[in-house]
């Protein structure tokens, strides 16, 4: 959401940041989140990682994890997830609701977009 033409350049600047610590190899001390580092760092993120910044996001995804196929036929939920504005955004062109063949891949997309 952050697209704007001020956020665009507050990235950059943090990039630039990186890139002086780096080539200078003069730590920063930055008070960021570890899963936004993993981000950076390009590594993957796990349910865990999300409960350390979101917590009222994971029970859902756990409860979505562990709904029987039955129980998740017979509820209709989309394969989207409120945004921190409180936006609906929707995961994937190729599915609308979550379905026992998808579950995964909604927990995966929901983590990685959180």
């Amino acid at each position: 959401m952050a697209k704007s033409p001020v956020h665009v350049n507050m990235f950059k600047f943090l990039g630039v940041l990186f890139g002086i610590a780096i080539r200078s190899g003069s730590p920063l001390s930055l008070n960021i989140a570890e899963p936004v580092w993993k981000q950076v760092a390009g590594m993957p993120l796990s349910i865990s990682d999300l409960a350390e910044i979101d917590k009222d996001c994971v029970p859902g995804l756990i409860c979505i994890k562990d709904l029987t196929d039955e129980k998740l036929q017979a509820v209709e939920m989309p394969f989207s997830i409120p945004s921190s504005s409180g936006q609906e955004v929707q995961l994937s062109a190729k599915y609308s609701k979550i379905t026992p063949t998808n579950k995964v891949e909604y927990i995966k997309q929901a983590i990685n977009y959180r």
